[in-house]
């Protein structure tokens, strides 16, 4: 019995306790339910806080972004109201009509007028930047604008007369500003320009040059800026038709279509109208003229070309950046002026080579302060309407007939020819004229770093060109290896290619010039700059050279090399080798013409001479050249390799092609 009792008691207790831990543990899952649910609560409760602060950021936000937007809106139209009160012009309440008109072409396109007394106030106003443009009336003299003019040019900006070109401050000039004052700002470049640029156009502006130009019912417009002497003042027409072979010039017209305003010189056609006297002849082959009444005949039409460091941008940039690059290029004009007013050119022209004549030069070199070097040129004029043209680049048939020419000209100053060994006074005034070395690809006339770039020059260079280049198809037959490692095999001989192709210039020949004494024999003058750009083409078949900047003594094969590389038209680059073969005879031919010359190339001694050309060619144009390519925009000025992707990619191939043959030759 009392383990019967036992038992039950302890199922008793065990029930007890199960339902205890069956309580519990409901008791637990109770609790933890509302955890979960204040749990839950308190996380509904938090997302609610974080909405809420969402919200009320968000609508921050919202007016922070209205508002700035509004002050954004009206920074806009206080810029635009700005804008339209630009440019700010100020000028005196002076009537004039024609300083009304060159107010109006200075507010063309909007902006303010402000009526300010005083030449000095116009001008203080603009160098302190509260005035875009000041137009000055024609009475003011130089000493009311002297000083002011030079806080604006301090300043940053410019001041000339009306048509654009300098104020002339000359001892012994007039003293009255005739042509007018326009001054600039800082940054209103582009302002001053369209102004002038107007002004060349308008009738009233122009009959202030009557006096000088001569009278004319009606006026085109006119390179006013331009056609100037040296001292600054308009070319006269008295001194024209002097200058050119007597005869009354009644007038001169520059039209504006026949100017161009370069880097590093300027120039314009003059269209001249005589009266009954005549001036003397073209010359020969020349046809543009017209015979007067005396039975002489008189040019249509002239060249001036005219070269003032001081006005010029880029001269003064260089002045301060790059001054022996200025006093080369100063150098430069006055071998071209020299040349073109050398009784050499004169038997060169006689001899049938068509260049410019010269009617009258003026040079004021300064070797010392070569920004103050000034140069000027009257040429005869390769005119449209004598039957001359330009071209891009020179087809086949072209090329031909520019390489006789440039065979002409070659022949003609040949070492041991009748000029060299006969030419006397004209001779020794040529020495002295041209460049010891022609062409300005010569080391001497380049960094000499540049011979240690061409590996790296080529690569970023090829990555430049793009795709169509290396698609080209002068390109298909290069090895990808050769053609990856151009630059590295140029580098290797390029200062020896140097040394071949200008033996006369000392840095690449070597000091005392050795390479130039056993290239001697073979001595010609080179035109030194053959492109596309300085030839012109006339209807009859001949063709003309100008801008002898870089003409001076040098082989004719790297003046043939630099004129097939910079002038040709890629059908004439695939007939490299028979236009080659036609110059050479064409040189034998003229030699002969003019009393034979004892040492001329043959054939396969021109060759090997042109071979270190092209590589040397190779050499400018990686180090320098392709830095300037644009295949895109049309251009007459630029060489063929740095506008015409298919010339670009015969040049590498060619140079490729040369590599080979330099090491054959080197071989045997």
């Amino acid at each position: 019995m009392g383990s019967a009792r036992a038992a039950e008691e302890s199922a008793a207790a065990a029930a007890a306790d199960r339902t205890a831990f069956s309580k519990l543990l409901e008791d637990l899952h109770q609790a933890q339910a509302r955890a979960e649910a204040a749990a839950e609560a308190e996380a509904e409760a938090a997302a609610r806080a974080e909405a809420a602060k969402a919200a009320a950021l968000s609508d921050v936000a919202d007016r922070a972004a209205r508002q700035a937007a509004a002050e954004a809106a009206g920074k806009v139209a206080q810029a635009a109201a700005a804008a339209a009160e630009r440019p700010v012009v100020t000028t005196g309440d002076s009537s004039n009509a024609l300083l009304q008109a060159a107010r109006a072409a200075a507010l063309a396109q909007g902006g303010t007028w402000e009526s300010v007394g005083g030449a000095g106030n116009k001008l203080r106003s603009v160098a302190e930047g509260r005035a875009d443009l000041a137009i000055m009336h024609f009475g003011t003299s130089l000493w009311d604008t002297a000083a002011p003019e030079a806080l604006v040019r301090a300043s940053g900006g410019r001041v000339s007369d009306l048509f654009g070109a300098p104020l002339v401050h000359r001892t012994g000039g007039p003293l009255k500003n005739a042509l007018g004052v326009v001054a600039s700002a800082k940054g209103c470049g582009a302002a001053h320009a369209s102004l002038c640029k107007a002004m060349r156009s308008d009738p009233r502006a122009l009959a202030l040059l009557a006096e000088s130009a001569g009278p004319r019912e009606a006026w085109g417009a006119q390179a006013a800026d331009v056609a100037r002497g040296l001292d600054g003042r308009p070319l006269c027409r008295r001194w024209l038709g002097e200058a050119v072979g007597g005869g009354e010039l009644l007038r001169y017209d520059a039209p504006e279509e026949g100017a161009f305003r370069g880097m590093m010189s300027n120039g314009c056609r003059l269209d001249l109208v005589w009266g009954e006297g005549g001036g003397e002849g073209e010359g020969a082959g020349d046809s543009n003229g017209a015979e007067g009444g005396d039975g002489r005949v008189r040019p249509r039409s002239a060249f001036y070309k005219r070269v003032v460091m001081g006005e010029l941008d880029a001269a003064r940039d260089k002045a301060r950046e790059q001054p022996a690059k200025l006093a080369r290029d100063a150098r430069s004009f006055g071998v071209e002026a020299g040349f073109l007013a050398s009784a050499a050119c004169a038997q060169l022209l006689a001899a049938g080579v068509h260049a410019p004549r010269a009617y009258r030069v003026e040079m004021r070199p300064d070797e010392a302060s070569p920004i103050d070097s000034a140069f000027s040129m009257l040429l005869s004029d390769f005119s449209p309407e004598a039957g001359w043209t330009q071209v891009g680049l020179l087809d086949a048939g072209q090329a031909r007939r520019s390489l006789a020419a440039l065979a002409r000209l070659h022949a003609f100053f040949w070492e041991g020819g009748a000029f060299s060994t006969s030419g006397g006074e004209a001779a020794a005034e040529l020495e002295a004229a041209v460049w010891p070395a022609g062409m300005y690809t010569q080391p001497s006339m380049q960094p000499a770093a540049q011979f240690d770039r061409l590996a790296a020059k080529y690569t970023e260079h090829s990555e430049r060109l793009g795709p169509r280049f290396h698609a080209a198809e002068d390109l298909a037959g290069v090895d990808s290896e050769r053609l990856q490692t151009l630059g590295q095999r140029l580098q290797r001989v390029a200062r020896d290619a140097a040394a071949e192709s200008h033996p006369f210039d000392d840095v690449a020949a070597g000091a005392g010039g050795a390479g130039g004494n056993a290239a001697r024999r073979f001595r010609t003058l080179i035109h030194g700059d053959p492109k596309a750009a300085n030839l012109l083409l006339h209807e009859g078949g001949a063709v003309g050279f100008i801008d002898f900047q870089w003409t001076g003594w040098g082989l004719a094969a790297t003046d043939v090399a630099h004129h097939v590389c910079a002038a040709f038209a890629p059908d004439a680059l695939a007939q490299e080798g028979a236009l080659l073969d036609h110059y050479h005879a064409s040189l034998l031919a003229a030699a002969a013409e003019f009393g034979g010359a004892p040492s001329l190339p043959s054939r396969a001694q021109f060759q090997a001479q042109y071979v270190a050309a092209i590589l040397d060619m190779g050499r400018i144009v990686l180090a320098y050249q392709w830095s300037r390519a644009d295949f895109e925009t049309p251009s007459l000025n630029r060489n063929g390799y740095n506008k015409d992707v298919r010339c670009a990619a015969w040049l590498a191939a060619r140079c490729d092609r040369a590599l080979a043959e330099w090491e054959r030759g080197r071989a045997r």
